[in-house]
Parts: structure tokens; sequence; C-alpha cells
């Protein structure tokens, strides 16, 4: 069994997955509770450096240039390197220039350049998020998504540890101008693996016969009427509202009891990596044994009560078993929740309109996640933090409850098997 298990994820296309994933993850960290250490650092107050979260906007209103990923092609390029990786190559290249041009600007004294520049990266990086998840469904096997999803998980996680635990080790020593920098020049790998990886056959359509509204219109028609879309957008905002809720306060919640930079960097970046890797097999291994359905229910549940986790650590102070106890529950749940969310994603949507239907899901998820997130430090100001977890767990309800609601989907044969 496990040899077997081991054979799924033997696969050239999972390694080009997994690296794409990896660069993607750099700007969001770069953009969020990294640059939110940063901000501390200069003694902004947490609801100020909450709003930093609108930085993010971009990952929620990206529905409105994917059809454009899926029907237009970039001139000459496209004919060059195909449809999808021509465009995988020109949003990566977008996402390097800006993080460089980030690091050029102080987020205080030059707010408004370095602002643009931060919602310039995520736009970037929210059009390759686009791409990753179409090229995914366009290159495995409808069998293998769960595997694929892992995978992406997987590079998106060690992203995190990189721009995480990394930026913090980097931060000790030199300053976060060459910090970001420094990143900047890790999507290189990204722009490198786009010229060594397969153009996928795809059944959209492409060219000059399809009209802009024909563009805009279909994708989005298809999935209200056809998918039960209402209640599965609906789900995207609920499931992940605990996470949404807690933002990037956690790293500023471990700052508040005394913990260190390199303290939060090995626990809640390096540690917490490898439990939301594990909890992230165990969801794809779940989904193929027990169906979406119900590993969407025990990831759910789990996660938000994993939350409760927070209230100990900050009963117990400054303790680093606690810590590690507390990075343990709450990473090993999200990742096998995530793993079961994204894979859910992918089973919603119809594969001649992978960017577009993909991009709706989520950009709902973000936008919701983002709106909140905004406010995280605001409650924290207001509330205390005890009183801020304990809303943290009880958020975890609806988006459970919702999953009954979940319209049942027609699967590719051989998908997985439906849970009762």
């Amino acid at each position: 069994m496990a040899f077997s298990l081991l054979k799924n994820y033997c696969d050239r296309r999972l390694f080009a997955i997994g690296l794409i994933a990896f660069t993607n993850g750099i700007p969001l960290m770069m953009t969020s509770s990294t640059l939110s250490i940063w901000l501390k650092e200069y003694g902004l107050s947490y609801t100020e450096i909450g709003l930093f979260a609108l930085l993010h906007l971009p990952y929620g209103i990206k529905f409105l240039w994917a059809p454009f990923l899926d029907a237009y092609s970039i001139p000459w390029l496209s004919q060059k390197m195909g449809h999808r990786r021509s465009w995988l190559l020109a949003v990566q290249t977008g996402v390097l220039l800006s993080l460089l041009m980030m690091s050029q600007f102080s987020p205080v004294e030059e707010r408004e350049l370095f602002v643009i520049f931060g919602v310039l990266s995520t736009f970037f990086a929210a059009s390759q998020h686009i791409l990753l998840l179409a090229y995914q469904i366009e290159t495995m096997e409808a069998r293998t998504w769960g595997t694929g999803e892992a995978t992406s998980v997987l590079g998106f996680r060690l992203s995190l540890m990189a721009t995480g635990a990394g930026a913090l080790y980097l931060a000790s020593y030199t300053s976060w101008q060459h910090v970001y920098e420094i990143y900047a020049a890790l999507i290189l790998l990204g722009i490198g693996i786009v010229f060594l990886i397969p153009e996928p056959i795809s059944p959209r359509k492409t060219g000059k016969s399809t009209s802009l509204i024909q563009t805009l219109y279909e994708p989005f028609q298809d999935f209200f009427f056809n998918h039960g879309g209402v209640f599965v957008l609906i789900f995207m905002m609920l499931f992940r509202l605990p996470d949404s809720i807690l933002g990037t306060m956690p790293n500023l919640f471990y700052l508040s009891l005394g913990f260190s930079k390199i303290d939060i960097g090995n626990a809640s970046k390096i540690f917490g990596l490898i439990v939301t890797i594990l909890g992230g097999f165990i969801g794809a291994s779940l989904i193929n044994r027990i169906g979406y359905r119900k590993t969407l229910y025990w990831g759910g549940i789990t996660h938000g009560l994993s939350l409760l986790m927070f209230l100990a650590l900050n009963q117990a102070g400054y303790s680093l078993s606690w810590l590690y106890a507390t990075v343990a529950l709450e990473h090993f749940t999200s990742g096998l929740g995530l793993t079961a969310f994204f894979t859910y994603q992918m089973i919603s949507c119809r594969p001649s309109y992978a960017a577009s239907q993909l991009a709706l899901m989520t950009a709902t998820a973000s936008i919701s996640q983002t709106l909140i997130s905004s406010w995280s430090g605001y409650l924290v100001d207001h509330l205390g933090w005890n009183l801020f977890f304990l809303l943290v767990v009880f958020a975890m309800i609806p988006g459970t409850c919702w999953i009954q609601k979940l319209p049942n989907i027609a699967q590719p044969q051989n998908l997985i098997k439906e849970g009762a």
C-alpha cells in the first residue's frame, strides 16, 4: 500500500506543478504575514497592519480577467510556447518585477508606491494561480487530481516556509529590502520550469471566432445553471471563515507572548510545514477512500476545534512545548481540510472553462478572506486575544453545516469515491 501511494507521486508533471506552486506562494507571503512583521518593526498598530490585507484584493476579483486567460492568446509568444506556457511566463515575469520594485520603497515613508507594486505583485500572482489550477486539470488524469492538489499544497507550503521562516532568518542578518530582492530572484525557478514543461492539450475555445460577450458570459452561465454555482460559492466563503478571521494575527500573537522571530520561524514555518504536508497527504488519501464530502466534514470540524489551542497557549504564555502543540494541531488539520477543499473546486468546474470557473471559486474564497482579514487587527485591539480566538473557533460552524447543501456533481470516471 505504501509503495502504491509513493508511486502516485513519481510523475514529472507533479514536479512541475509543485515548483510552479512554490513560486506562486512567494508573493502571497511577502504581502501578508511576513510583511506584517516588517510593518510591526515600524511601530504600526494592529489595525493599520490589518488594513494591508487589502493588498490581496486582486485574488478576490481575478474572475474578471480569468476568461481572457482561457480565450485569448499572447501574440507571437503563444505561437512559440503555447497558450498556457506563454501566459505562465508573462505573469511570473510580472511577479518578479513587482517584488523587485516593492523592495525599492519604504512601506511607511513611500506607502503609495509600495502599495501600488504590492497590488501588482498580487495581481500577477492571482493570475498565476488561475493558470496553475487550469494546468493541473489539463495535464493530469481526473483520478489523480487529488494527488496533484496534494503536490501543489506541498510546493505552496514549502514556499511559505521559505518566505516565512527563511525571511525571518534573513531579516535577522540583513535589511528587509534585501530580503525582498532575494525572494524576487527565486521567481526565476518558476520561469525556468515553464521552458521545460509540455503545453497541455485543452478543449477550451481560443481565437478570434469567440466574441467578447461569449468569452465573459459562457463560463459563468455554465457554472451557475449546470453546477449549482450559488451553493458552491457560498461554501467557498464559509468553509475558510476561521482562517479569514485569523488573518495575519497568529505571528503577531506569538510575538506578543515573547517568542522571537527565530522561535516563530522554527515552529510555525518549518515544523508547521511538515505537519501541513502530512495533513495534505492524509487528506488526499481520505478523498480516495471515503470521498470529498466526508473529508470536508472531517477537515472542517477538526480544524475548527484545533483553534482552541490558541486559548491554551495564551494561558500558558511563553512555552515552546505549547507553541509546537498549537502549531501541530492547527497546521495538520488545515492541510487535511484544504486538500479536500481545493480538490472539490476542480470537481466543480468544466475542463473547457477551467481557468474561468476555478478563478470564480478561488476568487470568492479570497475576496471574503481579504475583506474579513482586514478587520482582524481591529478585532484584536477591541476584543483582546481570548475573545478573538473564541470567535475564530465558532466561525467553523457555518461552513461545516453548509457541506450538506453542496450539489452532487457528476464526477469524471475513476476520479474519487463519493462519500455518503
